[in-house]
């Protein structure tokens, strides 16, 4: 028996000769209503639901044609945004009206197309551009959007793979994709149908071989051609463009006699797949020659470099017009006549790159007078680059070059210029990376305290990129003041900014005018030489200042203010262990710092009398201090509080502040020394064992808004909970109201502490993010923490981490109004999720490194929760190997938040105590 489904009545008439089709239509109304219900909501609706919503919900499920197809996707359109405002939008939406016919679910689905990001339309619509049923994999569809420039590339350094798996991850979250059994991806043919309609004005897609080129419309980006056959290639219009071609292999890509046949072809062209070429009539065939509208053009080879005739690339001759000129991987052992003869053929050329070919000589640079942009990579043989290297100079060579680039050129030695240095004035970017015997560019013996007859050493320069050439000596840098960007192995300058990472000449007259300097070594930086031109202006225009492995003394300490009077933040670490004599922090009276950091400088001591010096408390301007592993700074400051004077108490800190970091301190330190504090708006005690509440005043929580007090478990040990005796205090003070309270975020270590209906009750209105690390007291919250918990009507995210006692979640979350996320990490007694369920509201369940039978009921919530996006990093650590088995298991089913407007087209694996996790989500949230 043949059964045979279609939508299209054709094919029924050819089919149904001598049987009876049989009409299929949707679901029974009342059972699609239940499943949209399903898709909308996450669960069937009862009377307590919303039944506004409801309402609205039942009418746009009649205009979706009892279609289980309409109902996933607009059921998660729908879940995502449970809005009324919304909803009606959706409802009253004027696509309804483009029903073609009764079964018509295309205005439904464009709908939803509507609704999705600006980039996520963009990888939707260019599914048009493959055969209906088309079967791809992962790496496939994303190399794809990336070769044709969908994929956008955010500043921070992220693989275009991994941002493509998220685009796909968010289009298969969506309904817009079914995933197989085989782990390749397919698209529904309605689905395919939408994306051909909404990308119709820039993508074309043949399958035939009776289509005329003539046809395709002009404003046509991107066109795809699956032959069945032999494909009969007209002329395109004019200005028609073909970014890439693959020479065919076997029964991928095609001939280069159907590239012959695009005669008016322009723009940009690369052809990919060389090797596959055997005879120079072959590639005669291109008819590059007769494509004068070409402008940049791409010749390459695989990186096998098998031999080829050199008569291949000789036949593979452009039209004179190329202005940018790319050869790459070719294996033969002469360059082609037209490039390289001294005739000069290629005479508009102005970007010449080639790359690992074995010519035994190069083209006559020197007589290619346009020329603006040189790259040179990965070519073996190459010595020196002098004047017969570039083929003969005269006055004309050189003089519109504006940037060289050499790359992994291992035999490269020297770049000399002899009596044609002026030849290069006009060069503005130099970039020589992984060119390990380089000793010289242009000229050699530069005197080392000397800047002398720099302005002779490319004059015009703006950019210079050397990397990985340890043989180089430079000038003193910058050598003019017209250089703007300096990369080396030895610093980085981008004109506000500096780092110095190694020892390094430097020009300060040419710096520009830096505002942040960052020191990585101290034998980098010479304060001698800064106090002697300490009167350039340059100096001090310095805001930042971060300085590593420096060597904290009291001389040191005395010159950085002297040289950097205009400091706004400073960030000092120290370069080793080893505890040097003591420095009393001492800061000039007329300071501006804002910001203050010192990581490991043990030797440090804060001052108590005004005759030892001005501390921090001498600086009005100051509102951030972070004291890191500094173990002595408080040592001389009283348990029982501030200093005395004579006429007032003193504390270590001004009033000002309003952000205070301390970790890691080992003094015996009251709070008492904090109580001025009433403007902080951030407080965080890391592992400061032996701060006590003494002389603690509630005033300082009036105005903050992110407390985080923490003690490190070692080993066994339960060490002392500042959390639990600050919290404490809090909550038995009466003079602070309900709601009197600011803080967003709260993250302690101790659950019982903050717990109290005392505490919740002042954080009802405002505590959006509450994390527990390493709580290894609480087993189980009673009915009381339980009601406490309840009254953080305002909690959005709530974090149990390494809290290894506990054995189950609060029962009560269902009952928090606005909880989306709910973080369960190394947190391994914890056997299943709340029986009353999870709230409405949650869109974020993240389970790692827990016990096995809360990943299995995360695959049950799965089914019945679609709404939640679940992430579970599950990890099985075999006893004898330590192998891991399974690291990541992802289960995406996710319901973003509302009010993301845009348009078309693995945690470390830890079988101890957990670490402490990273705070950036919550900080930065905040």
């Amino acid at each position: 028996m043949i059964l045979v489904t279609t939508r299209f009545p054709k094919i029924v008439e050819m089919v149904t000769k001598e049987s009876n089709p049989i009409d299929l239509r949707g679901l029974d109304p009342d059972e699609f209503w239940k499943f949209f219900q399903i898709c909308a909501f996450g669960r069937i609706q009862d009377e307590h639901g919303d039944q506004e919503l409801i309402g609205i919900a039942r009418k746009i499920a009649d205009k979706l044609k009892c279609s289980p197809l309409a109902a996933k996707t607009v059921g998660r359109l729908l879940i995502k945004k449970p809005f009324q405002e919304l909803w009606m939008k959706i409802l009253d939406n004027k696509e309804w009206l483009e029903e073609n016919h009764d079964n018509d679910i295309i205005p439904a689905l464009k709908i939803s197309y509507d609704y999705l990001p600006f980039h996520l339309k963009k990888c939707f619509s260019c599914f048009s551009l493959f055969p209906d049923d088309y079967k791809f994999g992962k790496l496939e569809i994303i190399r794809f959007w990336d070769s044709i420039g969908i994929i956008d590339y955010p500043k921070q350094n992220k693989k275009f793979e991994d941002i493509g798996s998220d685009y796909l991850d968010e289009l298969l979250d969506n309904g817009f994709h079914i995933k197989g059994d085989d782990n390749n991806y397919v698209m529904h043919d309605l689905l395919h149908d939408l994306s051909r309609k909404v990308s119709l004005e820039e993508c074309a897609y043949i399958s035939c071989s009776t289509f005329e080129a003539n046809e395709i419309p002009q404003s046509i980006r991107y066109l795809s051609i699956f032959m069945h056959d032999d494909i009969h290639v007209k002329s395109f219009e004019e200005g028609m463009e073909m970014k890439e071609f693959h020479v065919k292999n076997a029964s991928v890509g095609f001939e280069l006699g159907e590239l012959g046949k695009l005669e008016v072809l322009g723009g940009e062209l690369k052809i990919s797949g060389l090797e596959n070429v055997r005879t120079s009539q072959e590639a005669e065939e291109a008819k590059l020659m007769e494509k004068r509208n070409l402008v940049k053009l791409g010749l390459v080879w695989n990186s096998k470099q098998e031999s080829t005739g050199d008569d291949i690339l000789d036949s593979l001759k452009p039209h004179s017009n190329i202005r940018i000129l790319c050869i790459v991987n070719h294996g033969g052992s002469v360059g082609p006549s037209w490039l390289c003869s001294n005739i000069i053929y290629m005479r508009n050329l102005e970007t010449l790159h080639l790359e690992r070919v074995s010519w035994a000589n190069l083209p006559p640079i020197g007589q290619m007078y346009h020329l603006r942009k040189l790259k040179l990579k990965n070519i073996l043989g190459i010595s020196q680059i002098g004047p017969d290297f570039f083929g003969g100079t005269t006055e004309k060579s050189f003089t519109h070059l504006m940037e060289v680039q050499f790359y992994d050129m291992p035999d490269l030695v020297e770049w000399v210029g002899g009596a044609n240095c002026h030849l290069f004035s006009r060069l503005e970017k130099i970039s020589c990376t992984g060119c390990p015997m380089l000793t010289t560019l242009l000229i050699s013996g530069w005197p080392i305290s000397s800047s002398e007859g720099n302005t002779k050493w490319f004059p015009s320069l703006r950019d210079l990129y050397i990397l990985r050439c340890p043989k180089l000596c430079l000038p003193p840098m910058p050598h003019t003041s017209m250089v703007s960007s300096i990369d080396t192995d030895c610093l980085s300058y981008y004109r506000t900014t500096l780092n110095i990472w190694k020892p390094s000449e430097l020009v300060f007259h040419n710096l520009g005018d830096v505002e942040r300097l960052t020191i990585w070594d101290e034998s980098c930086f010479s304060f001698m030489d800064l106090q002697k031109i300490h009167s350039l202006r340059h100096i001090y225009r310095v805001q930042t200042l971060e300085l590593r492995q420096f060597s904290l003394t009291r001389k040191s300490l005395s010159n950085l203010f002297e040289c950097f009077p205009a400091l706004s933040r400073l960030d000092v670490s120290t370069s080793s262990n080893e505890d040097h004599e003591e420095v009393v922090l001492q800061f000039p009276p007329s300071s501006s710092l804002r910001n203050v950091r010192f990581v490991g400088c043990k030797n440090l001591i804060l001052p108590v009398d005004e005759e030892e010096g001005v501390g921090f408390c001498g600086i009005s301007s100051l509102e951030s201090v972070a004291i890191i592993n500094c173990n002595k700074l408080f040592s001389r400051w009283p348990m029982g509080g501030g200093g005395v004077q004579t006429q007032s108490i003193i504390y270590p800190l001004p009033p000002s502040l309003k952000k205070l970091s301390l970790e890691g301190e080992v003094s015996t330190l009251p709070m008492a020394l904090l109580a001025n504090l009433t403007s902080l708006t951030s407080l965080e005690l890391f592992n400061c064992k032996d701060i006590t509440v003494d002389g603690f005043v509630s005033l300082i929580t009036i105005n903050l808004e992110h407390l985080y007090v923490h003690n490190r478990r070692d080993g066994e040990a339960e060490p002392y909970s500042v959390a639990a005796d600050l919290l404490a205090v809090v909550a038995r003070t009466k003079t602070l109201p309900a709601g009197s309270f600011q803080l967003v975020c709260l993250y302690v270590d101790s659950i019982s502490a903050v717990l109290v209906a005392p505490i919740c009750s002042r954080l009802s209105a405002t505590l959006q993010r509450l994390s527990f690390d390493c709580d290894w007291r609480t087993e189980k919250l009673t009915e009381e923490q339980d009601e406490a918990l309840r009254l953080l009507t305002s909690l959005r995210i709530l974090w149990f981490n390494g809290c290894r006692a506990l054995r189950s979640l609060p029962q009560g979350l269902h009952r928090l109004p606005s909880l989306q996320e709910l973080r369960i990490w190394g947190t391994q007694k914890i056997r299943s999720l709340p029986k009353e369920g999870l709230p409405d509201s949650l869109r974020l369940l993240d389970i790692h490194n827990c016990s096995p039978e809360i990943y299995e009921e995360c695959q049950k919530l799965r089914g019945t929760r679609p709404d939640i996006h679940i992430h579970d990093g599950l990890t099985i650590v075999d006893n004898k190997t330590s192998n891991i088995l399974e690291e990541t298991k992802k289960i995406q089913i996710r319901r973003k938040h509302a009010g993301s407007s845009s348009y078309m087209p693995n945690s470390a694996v830890d079988t101890h105590t957990p670490s402490t996790p990273d705070l950036s989500p919550l900080r930065s949230a905040a």
